[in-house]
């Protein structure tokens, strides 16, 4: 493990972070369940029980550093058409259908739960599925960027993608609140950052000052320039203007149904997605990932 955190430290990987990292390190790339607890019944050092040793070496050597693991993302989602958060827990490479998606939603009471069907159960089990699968890649990436990469805009494609994150967060925490003001907006600016971040990924000639004046906050312009780079934005065409916030809509409330709040929320994080699933290709090509 001393070899190993080297090895981390001096690829500028931040000491919170570097548990899922060491293990990839030695075990390749293996699935993670970073909240499964330690199972007596495998070997000390395969699979999670290896993450666990990890853990336990990165608490004793660092203990003033915060040895901990967040949650990948936290999106908004309707039970019986009644708003809550979903935590989506820190996993790489995990089949999200072993994990019971109710035991993830924010405030939720048993007895709420026990009026539910099975069919109702059984659909918010498929939209965490979904939901996990993307919070791992949108995870991935954002790890994958936060030590350098071989690429010459890396610290604007990393700071694109940390900040679209965050506003991806935002948006809901703005729909859980019902804040109808400020959701459009987060929704938009996350897309923005994710195209520009592409981009500026895929072209070394972008800059910053280019991103504004030739783009602005025109999503239609941006995706059609990401389009001639990669033809898989194609498919997002005939959605993208409904993330789109034009500069008078910014100061209006829009008087959108819950409902259609969160579709576009869901709609801004599977266009970000898009954006990560082309990226992590990418970066695995070149022998850039983790």
């Amino acid at each position: 493990m001393p070899k190993v955190d080297r090895e981390l430290a001096d690829r500028g990987i931040p000491v919170h972070l570097r548990q899922p990292y060491a293990h990839w390190r030695i075990a390749g790339p293996a699935s993670i369940d970073l909240q499964a607890a330690y199972d007596e019944s495998t070997p000390a050092y395969k699979g999670t029980n290896l993450f666990h040793k990890i853990l336990e070496w990165y608490s004793a050597h660092y203990p003033k550093d915060a040895v901990c693991v967040p949650p990948f993302g936290r999106r908004p989602i309707l039970v019986r058409g009644q708003p809550f958060v979903l935590r989506i827990p820190p996993i790489f490479n995990v089949n999200p259908s072993t994990k019971r998606a109710t035991n993830y939603i924010e405030g939720i009471s048993d007895s709420f739960l026990e009026i539910l069907s099975p069919d109702e159960i059984q659909q918010v089990q498929e939209q965490f599925n979904d939901m996990a699968k993307q919070a791992s890649r949108l995870t991935l990436l954002l790890v994958s960027l936060l030590r350098e990469q071989p690429i010459p805009n890396w610290l604007l494609v990393k700071q694109l993608v940390m900040s679209g994150r965050a506003d991806l967060n935002s948006a809901t925490d703005a729909v859980v609140r019902l804040d109808a003001g400020s959701y459009p907006w987060c929704t938009q600016q996350a897309v923005e950052k994710h195209l520009k971040a592409y981009l500026s990924f895929v072209d070394p000639a972008v800059n910053a000052s280019i991103l504004k004046m030739r783009f602005g906050h025109n999503l239609p312009r941006l995706l059609d320039a990401c389009s001639q780079h990669c033809a898989s934005f194609e498919q997002v065409t005939p959605y993208i203007a409904t993330v789109a916030v034009t500069p008078s809509q910014r100061y209006e409330s829009p008087q959108l149904a819950t409902r259609e709040a969160v579709d576009r929320v869901n709609l801004a994080y599977a266009m970000c997605d898009l954006v990560a699933h082309i990226m992590l290709s990418s970066l695995k090509g070149k022998g850039a990932g983790n």
